[in-house]
């Protein structure tokens, strides 16, 4: 399956990065991870490995159909949302949040999450360069 335009997909297929960006994370039983768009689970399924459950969101329906069928449903939760229309609220119940953002959203998810940021959420996102020379 093509990436879409429309959502800014940019697929993640190399396993050495995907290995670095992994260690990285450091998922640890007790972790309550949420990524916010998996796309067809390139990290999520490597964090699986290391804990029980991730709750995920994700807008494409397409996306949505390939994770419930490559994952058990007991080890994922998926929210079928756009990122920055969920309550701020719900992201508190997580201790990381992990995503592989879309050029175009990207800076409005980071904007969203460190304001309801607090000593107890770990953030790891990859980004375009130019999201991260924009935001640093």
């Amino acid at each position: 399956m093509k990436a879409k335009k429309k959502f800014g997909q940019n697929f993640l297929i190399d396993r050495y990065f995907i290995s670095k960006i992994i260690n990285e994370i450091n998922p640890k039983e007790g972790n309550i991870i949420l990524e916010i768009g998996p796309g067809k689970g390139a990290i999520t399924e490597p964090v699986l490995k290391k804990i029980n459950h991730i709750s995920v969101i994700e807008i494409d329906p397409d996306m949505i159909k390939i994770l419930s069928n490559k994952i058990n449903p007991q080890h994922i939760s998926i929210l079928a949302e756009d990122v920055l229309s969920i309550n701020n609220d719900f992201f508190k119940g997580f201790n990381k949040i992990i995503g592989n953002l879309p050029y175009y959203i990207a800076t409005e998810i980071i904007l969203k999450l460190t304001k309801i940021f607090s000593s107890s959420f770990e953030l790891y996102f990859m980004v375009q360069k130019e999201v991260a020379e924009r935001i640093t």
